[in-house]
């Protein structure tokens, strides 16, 4: 696991930092991993729960610092809404609304590769804390689901979101009525 390749000089483990939505705050973003950094050196994961872009002002410099920490097992990221909505633009399934800021990853000259390591994201990522398993999602979760089947379920669409990019567009063009996995 990404975690196992980190290193463990903080009290002998590598230091969990969940964080919610940073929403293109590149700059407040740069501020927290400054602060995890001076904090625990270079033992710290951070657990992003989705939605890394739109709202603030610089989608692209959020994008880029998390690919940086993700490519060097120090970031784990879900897909959020604003995330999904990047990707539904940048595949043509809807236009760019008044009040989106990721148009500086849309005109990015490797837009087509920001695209697909968003697409690459998962919707749920488990661990443990302790002996207590989780799992860390950006929205709800039916309550009678098992971790086993959130796990499953998110696989399954995930797979569909990987397979290719125009499998990737049929889903983000989907109705729940008309695709149970939409």
């Amino acid at each position: 696991s990404a975690s196992d390749a980190l290193p463990t000089g903080y009290a002998g483990r590598v230091q969990r930092i969940f964080a919610g939505d940073v929403q293109g705050c590149a700059d407040e973003f740069g501020d927290l991993v400054a602060r995890a950094e001076q904090t625990f050196g270079r033992d710290f994961e951070l657990w992003l729960v989705g939605d890394v872009v739109n709202r603030g002002p610089a989608s692209l410099r959020a994008l880029q610092r998390l690919r940086a920490l993700h490519d060097g097992g120090r970031a784990r990221v879900v897909l959020g809404n604003h995330d999904l909505s990047l990707l539904r633009v940048g595949y043509g399934q809807r236009d760019l609304a008044s009040g989106d800021t990721f148009q500086d990853v849309l005109e990015a000259p490797d837009a087509d590769a920001c695209l697909e390591w968003v697409r690459s994201w998962p919707l749920v990522e488990t661990g443990r804390l302790g002996t207590q398993e989780f799992a860390m999602v950006h929205a709800s979760v039916a309550p009678g689901w098992s971790l086993e089947e959130l796990a499953a379920r998110a696989r399954r669409v995930e797979a569909r979101l990987r397979e290719s990019r125009r499998e990737a567009e049929r889903l983000l063009a989907a109705r729940p009525e008309g695709d149970p996995d939409a």
